[in-house]
């Protein structure tokens, strides 16, 4: 018993010790610091926390899209993604909903209907393909809001339940629902925030009219999909793990990042710099192994906006880059143009690194 306590936490640097372990030697295991206490919770209190929670969750309506199901079954195994502290605003500490749109968007005046902007706002917000959570969290930010949160994979949604439970968010409704079956929902929204979701939907643009379709007029939606551009490693990593056979499993993922590491494909090796997601089974699943994965030039995502009658509201992107744009397009003064941006994402490759991030605003 002495050894099986003295090796345990070696033993779970290499693997999670809630599969190799029953609650009765956890019992017994020797809680005598803040280290061996976050130990025990983090690999084995926390996954029975979630199993308990998957039991209770209940799913709207069956899942039947056939990428759907293999995108479910991907996170059902691999939750993305894992994080212990997310960035969690106080109630009291919260501000309007429409502070951070305004801030978010590059237009003058963004237009917000009464129930965004009036002072006892109490706005509907939707998180379109929530995954562990950690959007929900921040989604705090947002004063006084109604949070629903849907998501395919019910151990993610367990997950996010918990996440939310330790921060305390009580204004937050989790459901297990494709986003193509929004229409089961009840309400319509004031926000949706759909980011890194639509690119793996077999068709993205269908992904979108579900949402747009519970989106009120005169609301706001939040989307972040990967360029094209901006994946060229990405892309060409995913192509060598096909032609390869390397299968999306632990082994075949750790065999995978050996090779980047032994600089055997050299003109890879920029992967492993550049994403920290190459550093976790989990996220690096989700980087290199997606079983579905579409990416988005400008030109693209406009037809995507215009196909919806939304009007796209600006890049949420750092001021340096911002201030390099207008120096090349002054007379952008909004930094709405799209064929403008795309021009500049070929001079700058980079810009869009992690993703093409935006509001839209769908008009009344």
């Amino acid at each position: 018993k002495e050894k099986f306590n003295q090796y345990l936490p070696i033993i779970g640097c290499y693997t999670a010790i809630h599969g190799i372990t029953t609650r009765e030697e956890i019992r017994k295991y020797p809680i005598n610091s803040d280290e061996s206490r976050t130990f025990i919770d983090t690999q084995y209190n926390e996954v029975e926390t979630e199993k308990s929670i998957k039991s209770r969750l209940s799913q709207s309506k069956e899942i039947t899209d056939e990428v759907s199901l293999a995108v479910q079954q991907m996170y059902e195994e691999n939750p993305y993604p894992r994080y212990q502290h997310a960035d969690n605003t106080h109630p009291h500490l919260a501000k309007p909903t429409i502070e951070f749109i305004s801030l978010e968007t590059t237009i003058s005046n963004p237009p917000f209907t009464n129930s965004l902007s009036s002072t006892n706002s109490s706005p509907k917000i939707l998180i379109a393909g929530c995954g562990t959570g950690n959007q929900v969290i921040n989604a705090s930010r947002y004063n006084n809001a109604q949070i629903t949160a849907i998501d395919i994979s019910k151990n993610s949604l367990a997950y996010a339940a918990r996440k939310t439970q330790e921060y305390q968010m009580r204004n937050a409704q989790l459901k297990q629902l494709d986003i193509l079956d929004a229409n089961q929902l009840e309400d319509v929204y004031d926000v949706i925030e759909c980011s890194g979701v639509l690119h793996h939907m077999q068709d993205p643009a269908r992904g979108l009219a579900a949402l747009n379709s519970k989106l009120k007029p005169g609301g706001y939606i939040k989307i972040g999909l990967y360029s094209k551009l901006a994946r060229q490693n990405i892309s060409a990593a995913r192509e060598l793990i096909q032609a390869l056979g390397i299968q999306s499993t632990p082994e075949g993922i750790r065999d995978f990042r050996k090779q980047i590491f032994d600089d055997k494909y050299h003109e890879l090796k920029a992967i492993s710099v550049l994403a920290n997601d190459f550093y976790s089974l989990s996220e690096c699943r989700d980087l290199c192994f997606h079983v579905q994965e579409h990416q988005f030039t400008t030109e693209s995502l406009q037809k995507l906006l215009e196909d919806e009658n939304l009007v796209f509201c600006g890049f949420m992107l750092p001021e340096s880059i911002k201030a390099a744009y207008r120096l090349q397009f002054p007379a952008d003064s909004t930094g709405t143009s799209l064929s403008n941006w795309g021009a500049f994402e070929q001079d700058n490759p980079s810009t869009f690194q992690s993703m093409y991030q935006f509001w839209a605003y769908k008009p009344l």
